[in-house]
């Protein structure tokens, strides 16, 4: 009955986006402090997208919840409440009804903007807890721990920045029988994961005609860009969370912060372009994972006309 997802606001993707900057020897700083990688970087001096990051949280309920509650909770040796996300203090509130699914489910969420949370109470883990009511009792639910800390180059070196913009139903991987319905709006979200993306390759396919004396000539010449995205090692629950909210999105853009990475990447559009096959070992509960993917642009065609 209560499922969640992480969502964020619709913002349109600017033409020429702003290149991150000063980014600096690898390291390893978001693996050292945050081991599943959910690192969450702001600056309260600049507001430049690629120095704040937001996130969003969904959450759904039948009509046994009569009252429902969303805290921000701050670890201070324990975790405890810093604010009650109502109204749009700390980002961007969506009221309980914004989303009604085909089961009469009601939608209830908030858009955390980090950069105000650091300006308010500072660095540090936080997460999101739900305070709710239901006719059978009292109820709550817990997101993952984030943590939160002052843009620096050399954390955000490492990383990747992947937004995505979903619609419509999909599925609920932490339940097999169940969906999740995000409406015909784009929802977007953000995640900065630990790894690198790009190193680029090219297929090539042709069509020639021949003629009599053995000549052939083109009619249609097609390169498509291939990527690989390599992830550093992440526990099931967060790679759940690539292969079905990222890799099932409508649409990825992919933006890498790694200095020597040869091939520049700033919201590069891209289709997944294979299986998604973490590779396990006995060892750990962790596994590393490379995704195959493909430009979502099939503009370097060759054509007549």
């Amino acid at each position: 009955m209560h499922g969640e997802e992480v969502k964020q606001q619709f913002s349109l993707i600017a033409d020429n986006p702003i290149d991150p900057v000063e980014v600096l020897d690898i390291s390893g700083a978001i693996t050292a402090d945050c081991p599943t990688c959910l690192t969450i970087l702001a600056d309260t001096l600049d507001d430049n997208q690629f120095r704040n990051d937001k996130t969003s949280f969904l959450f759904r309920y039948s009509n046994a919840v009569t009252a429902i509650s969303i805290k921000l909770q701050l670890k201070n040796g324990v975790f405890a409440d810093v604010a009650t996300l109502n109204d749009d203090t700390y980002g961007t509130f969506f009221a309980l009804g914004f989303i009604v699914d085909d089961k009469n489910r009601s939608y209830i969420g908030y858009l955390v903007d980090w950069r105000l949370v650091l300006a308010a109470f500072g660095e540090g883990f936080y997460r999101v807890v739900t305070d709710e009511t239901t006719i059978f009792g009292a109820n709550s639910q817990t997101t993952a721990e984030y943590c939160l800390k002052t843009y620096l180059a050399n954390r955000a070196e490492g990383s990747l920045k992947i937004e995505t913009y979903t619609t419509q139903i999909r599925g609920d991987i932490n339940d097999q029988t169940d969906f999740i319905d995000f409406g015909t709006a784009a929802w977007y979200n953000s995640t900065r994961l630990c790894g690198i993306f790009g190193f680029d390759t090219s297929d090539y396919t042709d069509e020639r005609v021949e003629f009599r004396n053995g000549q052939r000539k083109w009619i249609t010449d097609i390169q498509e860009t291939k990527y690989l995205m390599a992830l550093k090692p992440i526990p099931q629950e967060l790679h759940n969370f690539v292969k079905t909210d990222i890799l099932q999105a409508d649409e990825i853009f992919i933006t890498d912060y790694n200095k020597n990475n040869p091939n520049k990447h700033i919201q590069t559009l891209v289709l997944r372009d294979g299986n998604y096959e973490p590779k396990w070992n006995a060892n750990t509960l962790l596994a590393s994972v490379e995704v195959q993917f493909k430009t979502a642009y099939n503009n370097l065609r060759k054509r007549r006309c």
